[in-house]
């Protein structure tokens, strides 16, 4: 009996250590061909964008060249927006998701990554009453439309904000009566509501794509005209004011001026009906509506005149001198310069009779008196046609622009604090942000100039908080604080609207389309994501090869590393665009000897290098019928460095000549 039990508990042990053997042997080898096991070493990818293609358990991001296929399975967990877990039912095309996955290295055109998570992005912010500053075709189906917003700080100002929306065939577009309308169809000056991504470029001037747009008020609505007064009237308690050509009625227009109607000279001063004298020419903001009379008739909103009778313009003039000539009067001595009948530029003088009447602002658009002019100011004077012929001809100054102060320019560099629009005016401050005392508002002038550090002429929205800039300016600054005065010209010295790209790989360069595609990785956390980009480059951009010689675009090859310095993010395209402004050569595989005696042995090395192994390079070198007489007696490997050094850094002109001269004696 203890026989028999000893046997069949052998027997039991047996079975369950060759199970367990068993287990352990598939549990050991378990993820050989499991792509899903997640090793320690293995790196995980994210890709975020739209849903273009479901099939069964395999999705599709993105479109041709910038396409990318993930294959989900019961271990991918799949979320909504909010966290929540989701079925793969759930997913459709057009949902933007964040896909994190295990990349798979093979030779297929079409690889199937495998998805480690799938999360649902949401994307829905509105903006109200939005203008239309701008509209720019990006592609035959994309259009970047930029538009102008106002917002209420924290300290109740109105601040205006602008913004580029990517608008595309997808986004939805509605006219004012809830019509489904195309992407053609938008046009500058409507105001708009506009629904759209929660991602948003960090750019100076921000970008988002847009969902869902819906026109308010149509720029059709209300329309510009300018022209001249051919008469002006009143008839049974209305207004009105012809204009157009006088000899010919259908291109006439009939303005009746609204009860609200605005009517300002060309120095932004109301006046009258009876103010406006015929053959002024005007500019018009009237109703796009008309009558089918001859000539039209349309109701008129704001009238502004443009171009006086009489007016006489000069500009940069210097004041010379100034004389009391009574109480209400002056007489400003102004030289200005001018081309006389030889096409010369010859300096001019002339007297302005300046009164109460004349109409005076300094650098900052604000009244001031005639008892503020100074000698040495440099002005823009608007003056009466009727000159004297006297020695020193004289005439009536209607109107002063201050353009700069007799004082001297002065230069400061600072860090911007803020800057902002108010009534037309532009501002920056600068300074230190917790001492009043250390700050400085800046005025811009109509005619600053506005530069980053490449010397390329950029906009004011350009200019950023944080960005440390040079500025020219007035050195006449007011009482307040913190103290205010005129900037004439500022320079980015320091620019956080720049990017940093560090080894990044060229995989095409296009010299028609003036750009080069490049890829690069980033590792965030333990994960890494993998860029593709397009530089744009134009004849600003700067690009070096390894030494920092200057180069052209034509001379960056596919397979060479690159560092660049480019603009944050400017178009959202697929893959994204932006404009380089500097690119430098890190290391090629197209390294071209200097001394053209070289090029045709330094041409099979490379050849010889690329295509075949150490062995191959022997044979094919042996046999080559190549004139070895322009060596001029120096050593084989003393002719290989000196050819290579400047083109190949030292351990690798090492490894060439070992790989070159290694199982072969080389004979004089």
């Amino acid at each position: 009996m203890k026989k028999y039990l000893f046997k069949t508990v052998a027997l039991m042990t047996v079975a369950i250590l060759l199970f367990s053997n068993i287990a352990v042997f598939a549990d050991s080898h378990k993820g050989k061909n499991d792509k899903w096991t997640n090793s320690k070493d293995s790196k995980e990818y994210v890709r975020v964008g739209e849903i273009a293609e479901i099939k069964s358990n395999i999705i599709t991001l993105g479109e041709k060249s910038d396409k990318s296929m993930f294959k989900l399975s019961d271990k991918t967990t799949i979320l909504n927006a909010d966290d929540t877990k989701i079925k793969i039912t759930d997913l459709k095309t057009g949902m933007n998701v964040e896909i994190t996955y295990n990349k798979i290295s093979n030779d297929k055109k079409d690889k199937v990554n495998n998805a480690i998570s799938v999360k649902i992005i949401k994307n829905s912010t509105q903006i109200k009453n939005a203008y239309i500053d701008e509209i720019v075709d990006y592609s035959k189906s994309e259009k970047v439309v930029t538009i102008i917003y106002e917002t209420v700080d924290s300290k109740n100002r109105i601040i205006e904000n602008i913004m580029d929306l990517i608008v595309d065939g997808n986004t939805k577009i509605y006219n004012q009566l809830g019509d489904n309308i195309k992407v053609s169809d938008l046009k500058q000056g409507m105001i708009i509501n506009v629904e759209h991504s929660n991602k948003i470029t960090k750019s100076a001037v921000p970008q988002a794509y847009a969902n869902k747009i819906s026109i308010i008020k149509s720029e059709a609505d209300t329309q510009i005209t300018e022209s001249k007064i051919l008469d002006v009237y009143t008839s049974n308690q209305k207004s009105y004011i012809l204009v157009g050509d006088s000899n010919n009625t259908a291109k006439q227009i009939l303005f009746v001026l609204s009860d609200n109607a605005v009517i300002k000279n060309q120095y932004e001063k109301t006046i009258a009906l009876k103010d406006l004298v015929k053959g002024q020419k005007i500019k018009v903001e009237h109703s796009s509506a008309m009558t089918r009379s001859l000539p039209p008739q349309c109701v008129a909103y704001t009238v502004q005149i443009i171009d006086d009778l009489g007016i006489v313009v000069k500009e940069k003039a210097i004041i010379e001198g100034i004389k009391y000539i009574s109480n209400s009067e002056l007489l400003v001595t102004i030289v200005y310069e001018a081309k006389d009948s030889y096409n010369r530029v010859v300096k001019n003088e002339m007297d302005l009779v300046v009164d109460n009447d004349t109409f005076i602002v300094d650098q900052f658009n604000d009244v001031i008196t005639k008892l503020d002019l100074e000698e040495g100011m440099i002005i823009r004077v608007e003056h009466s046609s009727k000159i004297t012929k006297s020695y020193v001809p004289q005439a009536y100054a209607y109107k002063i622009s201050v353009i700069k102060n007799a004082e001297n320019v002065k230069v400061t560099e600072s860090k911007i604090l803020e800057k902002y629009v108010i009534e037309n005016k532009l501002y920056v401050l600068v300074g230190d942000s917790k001492n009043v005392s250390k700050q400085i508002l800046f005025v811009l002038s109509d005619s600053v100039k506005i530069r980053n550090q490449y010397g390329k002429t950029i906009g004011f929205k350009d200019l950023i908080v944080g960005q440390k800039i040079k500025v020219e300016h007035s050195s006449a600054m007011s009482k307040s604080l913190p103290p205010q005065c005129v900037a004439y010209s500022i320079e980015v010295v320091d620019d956080f609207n720049i990017e940093f790209i560090e080894d990044a790989v060229i995989e095409e360069v296009s010299v028609k389309n003036n750009n080069i595609t490049v890829s690069y990785e980033v590792k965030v956390g333990t994960k890494y994501y993998e860029y593709t980009f397009i530089l744009v480059v134009d004849s600003n951009t700067i690009i070096l090869d390894k030494k920092g010689k200057i180069i052209s675009l034509s001379s960056l090859k596919e397979g060479m590393v690159i560092d660049a310095e480019h603009e944050i993010l400017a178009v959202l395209s697929s893959p994204p665009k932006s404009y380089a402004h500097k690119i430098s050569v890190v290391s090629d595989i197209y390294n071209e000897p200097i001394d053209d005696d070289d090029c045709e042995l330094f041409e099979l090395l490379i050849k010889l290098y690329v295509e075949t192994d150490s062995r191959e390079w022997l044979n094919c070198i042996m046999y080559h019928n190549h004139d070895w007489s322009y060596l001029n007696g120096k050593e084989l490997d003393n002719f290989f460095e000196s050819m290579f050094e400047s083109s190949m850094d030292d351990d690798d002109i090492e490894d060439l000549l070992e790989r070159l001269f290694k199982g072969y004696r080389w004979d004089d």
